[in-house]
């Protein structure tokens, strides 16, 4: 994972601005620093670029776990807040939890029961009762 960090790291602009800040000294007291194997960090947490594939697969590595089951939004937080940092990381979270395939499949559904469907009484005479359904906000045709 280290080396895909550096990878993604070395080819963001934002990464290149703030290690020459740093080499050059202007951002003294600043949150942000460089690691051993120069990997920008802000607040001792390893600076994640906004590289998709890299986010989803920080994320799937702290949330699913085989042997633990998925944790919920809260520990998947704080799990990559110790060690990683991006600026969207909440909304990311949000946004994977929502979509995981496996957790829409098992999810408890806590409301009651949906009832059974009762049929409507049958007319005696012809146009005894009419109904019209409306159907909105559909696409243009074409």
């Amino acid at each position: 994972m280290e080396s895909l960090l550096q990878i993604c790291q070395q080819g963001d602009a934002f990464v290149w601005k703030k290690s020459k800040e740093l080499h050059v000294g202007q951002a003294e007291g600043s949150v942000w620093s460089i690691r051993e194997r120069d990997l920008l960090q802000y607040k001792g947490a390893t600076y994640i670029p906004p590289d998709k594939a890299l986010q989803s697969e920080i994320m799937k590595n702290n949330y699913n776990d085989a042997q633990r089951g998925y944790f919920g939004k809260a520990c998947t937080i704080a799990a990559i807040r110790q060690k990683y940092y991006w600026s969207v990381l909440e909304a990311n979270i949000d946004y994977y939890i929502q979509t995981c395939s496996t957790c829409q499949r098992v999810k408890v559904h806590r409301h009651r029961q949906y009832g059974l469907l009762k049929p409507l009484p049958v007319p005696s005479e012809p146009f005894e009762t009419v109904t019209m359904d409306f159907i909105t906000e559909l696409p243009p045709a074409g």
